[in-house]
């Protein structure tokens, strides 16, 4: 296969396991968007190609994953969909100069590297901005947060949050909670 007039995207996210909603909404974006540019004969000629790998939402699969894109050929990667896979995938596409421009994985260490974006607010911005929030329109009233404390993505939003909050709001009550989140679903 004469790969000369293709260019490889590559990416990793869960698309399967408890966060594949994610990685299978990235997913089909993505191959929307391939689809549709391809459809109208590429970007000068140059078609695009979208290998999505599954990680599991685990970083322990990063590794293999990354050097599967490699191996196919990979020129640019959507990075993962999820943070913690994230982190680790940006130090291997940093020894590797691979430009990385993330979706969806919020954490702050995302772009620690020169070749590596966030399309997403981060976990420190929306901590911060939901802080506005609230000392903007409850200043002097009680707080209660509820977080997910084996997730880094809240615990990253709790911590912003209450770092930002006005310290009229006195004590803030916290409770978390690990594991089943079936809890909360409808």
């Amino acid at each position: 296969k004469d790969d000369s007039n293709t260019f490889k995207i590559g990416g990793i996210g869960p698309t399967t396991g408890d966060a594949a909603i994610y990685g299978q909404a990235v997913m089909n974006g993505a191959q929307i968007a391939v689809d549709e540019i391809n459809a109208k004969g590429g970007l000068n000629g140059i078609m695009f190609e979208l290998v999505m790998l599954d990680d599991k939402h685990d970083a322990g699969n990063i590794s293999t994953n990354y050097a599967s894109l490699v191996e196919q050929g990979m020129q640019v990667s959507l990075g993962t969909v999820t943070t913690a896979p994230g982190l680790k995938f940006s130090k291997y596409a940093k020894d590797d100069n691979v430009f990385v421009l993330t979706p969806s994985a919020t954490g702050d260490g995302i772009p620690e590297y020169d070749n590596a974006y966030q399309m997403c607010f981060a976990d420190s911005n929306q901590g911060t901005a939901s802080a506005k929030y609230f000392n903007d329109n409850y200043t002097g009233k009680k707080v209660g947060i509820f977080y997910k404390a084996d997730d880094d993505y809240s615990v990253g939003i709790k911590n912003n949050f209450v770092k930002n909050l006005d310290a009229s709001f006195g004590k803030i009550e916290e409770a978390s909670f690990t594991g089943d989140t079936s809890l909360f679903d409808s």
